[in-house]
């Protein structure tokens, strides 16, 4: 994953075998506890990218799920500083 803060935030995904077939879509989580779909997000070649709804010092988490909603692979993002 690869962050950019500017206007807009954006965020390019890659995702390695084995994990690509398995993921449907992506959400990121802000630090206030929301939940917001990446709607860019598609099933391509596993590389992915696109705006941001939030500023990037407010996204807690990406996560990448399943058909069902199930997480696949998630990640942290630092805060700012850290």
């Amino acid at each position: 994953m690869f962050l950019y803060q500017g206007a807009p935030s954006w965020l390019v995904i890659t995702v390695s075998q084995p994990y690509v077939r398995s993921v449907d879509r992506a959400e990121i989580e802000t630090r206030d506890g929301r939940r917001l779909p990446l709607v860019w997000f598609g099933l391509d070649e596993g590389t992915w990218g696109g705006a941001v709804p939030v500023a990037l010092d407010a996204v807690s988490h990406l996560r990448l799920l399943d058909r069902e909603g199930r997480v696949v692979l998630e990640t942290q993002v630092p805060a700012q500083g850290d």
